[in-house]
């Protein structure tokens, strides 16, 4: 059962542990976590966050990923943390390369859009082994999406 605010995308199959759709990997998590009026900058609009301020999220950012993370996940590569204008819309980007156990390498980019109340995060991610087929999907998904006001 999903929580109120978060949707998962992925193969047909995979929750019913299917073979055949466990043999690939690639997911899109959407959640939306609501604060008070004007928590976040509007929707469109450029955050102005400063050089430093970006390496401080970054520095946190990371620290929070790289510590110990549920079900024996582990970042073995921090790519980095950035703002994004995507269709016109402002996100903060965070990407690293994560392992679970024992399982492939995954690429892991989130977007978190900001819309005065509300935080949209937008996850996507696929194995490295697998990025040919996926990298052309994931990236055709993050171009249709749209926060709307």
């Amino acid at each position: 059962m999903l929580a109120p605010g978060r949707a998962v995308f992925q193969q047909v199959g995979v929750n019913e542990l299917q073979k055949e759709a466990l043999a690939l990997y690639a997911r899109i998590i959407h959640e939306t976590k609501r604060g008070d009026y004007g928590d976040f900058p509007q929707v469109g609009v450029d955050p102005e966050i400063s050089a430093q301020d970006l390496a401080e999220i970054n520095e946190d950012m990371k620290d929070q990923m790289m510590a110990p993370q549920p079900m024996d996940v582990k970042v073995t590569k921090w790519i980095g943390t950035d703002i994004v204008k995507l269709n016109g819309q402002y996100a903060l980007h965070i990407a690293y390369v994560r392992r679970m156990d024992t399982k492939p390498l995954v690429r892991v980019d989130r977007y978190s859009f900001f819309n005065n109340n509300r935080l949209q995060n937008l996850t996507l991610s696929y194995r490295l082994s697998e990025a040919e087929r996926w990298k052309p999907v994931l990236a055709y998904a993050l171009d249709s999406y749209r926060v709307s006001r």
